[in-house]
Formats: structure tokens, sequence, C-alpha cells
């Protein structure tokens, strides 16, 4: 099973998430079997995960083209990791990603999700009634939270 996004007229999926927990004990890097995929999302600054991340990996056939992740707590969420490979970006899928993952979060009964921000992704977030948390200006980002 996985869902369909229609972003950019062509149907990409995700399936059932990636437990970074299962890679093994500390493990905080993307798997290698994302092979040229995990090399670019690293370079593009999106390559360490929190041991208890759900990456949810965004798929064009067999072709790696983004990827997702979750945090889960009790009635709280963060959202981690987002990242559209080159070659799919400026066709909405990065926006996709955001409403798979909050539908993800009213399904679980989140109350809560918060979201590090780029300059890039902020717009998605605030068109959903996010607000400012906290500025982290040595980073560039913005701390954002959306209430449920």
């Amino acid at each position: 099973g996985g869902w369909a996004l229609r972003s950019g007229g062509r149907p990409l999926s995700i399936g059932r998430p990636l437990l970074i927990s299962s890679l093994g004990k500390g493990h905080t890097s993307l798997p290698d079997s994302l092979g040229a995929f995990r090399d670019e999302v690293i370079a593009g600054g999106s390559g360490t995960v929190g041991k208890t991340t759900e990456l949810y990996v965004l798929m064009d056939g067999d072709t790696p083209a983004g990827l997702c992740g979750v945090i889960w707590h009790s009635k709280t969420c963060k959202f981690k990791n987002a990242y559209v490979s080159a070659a799919y970006r400026g066709c909405g899928y990065y926006k996709d990603m955001v409403e798979f993952r909050l539908d993800l979060a009213k399904k679980r009964g989140m109350k809560q999700v918060d979201a590090i921000c780029t300059y890039m992704s902020i717009k998605e977030f605030q068109k959903r009634g996010a607000y400012l948390v906290r500025y982290h200006k040595g980073w560039n980002l913005t701390h954002v939270r959306i209430l449920l």
C-alpha cells in the first residue's frame, strides 16, 4: 500500500515508512539502500536523521524523488528531513509531502505539529496556520508550530 501524490501531473507514491531505529542502535544517517539519492540528500543538508524518525520516501517508480520524516510523541509530532530531488522541484511535491504528514498527524490524534523551516519551506506552513516559535539566526532556520 501507499499514498499517491499527483502534483505536477505525474503520480508519485509514498509507501510504508522506513524506521531509522530499525537500521541499528545509534543510526543517525540515511540508509545506504537509497543509493545516489542518499548522497544528494546529504549534500542538500537533510541527511542526518534522529533514531526515532519515521522516514517516508517519495518514489517515481523505482527512483527516489524526495523524502520526509516525522518524529512522533504522545500528542505532538515534529516534521523532519523534507527534501525533493532537483529533478522534481517546482512541481508541488514538497507541498504534497506537507499535506501527507499533516493528514498522518490528524489520523494519529496529534494536537500540535512542530517544524524547522528554511526560507523556502516556511510559506507552506504559514498557509496552513503555522505561527512563529523561534528564529534560529545562526542556522537561518525558523521553528514554526501548527495547532491541529
